[in-house]
């Protein structure tokens, strides 16, 4: 029965170097590995070096590649910008309608002043006053 073998080379989180095969002792081959990777100051100055802010470019290419994506496909493009447009509008009227009836002050002075007048009877629930019977 053949067995399998990977194409690509197996090494584990704990392998050393390569460093170490070349017969340094592990402490001087912990500090050449050092050397060839860098300081901390080098790395600093690598990402100092590097043009505006990793996140943001990243950003920038996928609303690109996004933009490229809705121009090749104008039908899709349409849905998404009528129902962003549609969702927007909603949510405006929304809020200008619970704006206006719950969080701007009522309209008139001294509205603390107002009292509701309300209706038991019973074995039900209560009702609002409907009309007043002046005799």
């Amino acid at each position: 029965m053949p067995t399998w073998t990977p194409s690509w080379p197996i090494t584990s989180r704990r392998s050393k170097p390569n460093i170490g095969a070349q017969g340094l002792a592990p402490d001087e081959a912990r500090a050449a590995a050092r050397r060839a990777v860098g300081g901390l100051a080098q790395v600093k100055d690598a990402y100092r070096d590097q043009h505006g802010l990793p996140v943001f470019e990243t950003m920038w290419r996928n609303l690109r590649f996004a933009l490229r994506g809705l121009r090749r496909t104008p039908g899709l493009t349409a849905t998404v910008v009528l129902t962003l447009a549609f969702g927007i509008g909603a949510n405006s009227a929304v809020f200008s309608a619970i704006d206006a009836a719950l969080l701007q002050p009522l309209p008139f002075p001294d509205a603390e002043r107002l009292v509701r007048v309300m209706q038991t009877q019973d074995r039900s629930r209560e009702t609002l006053l409907s009309s007043l019977r002046l005799e």
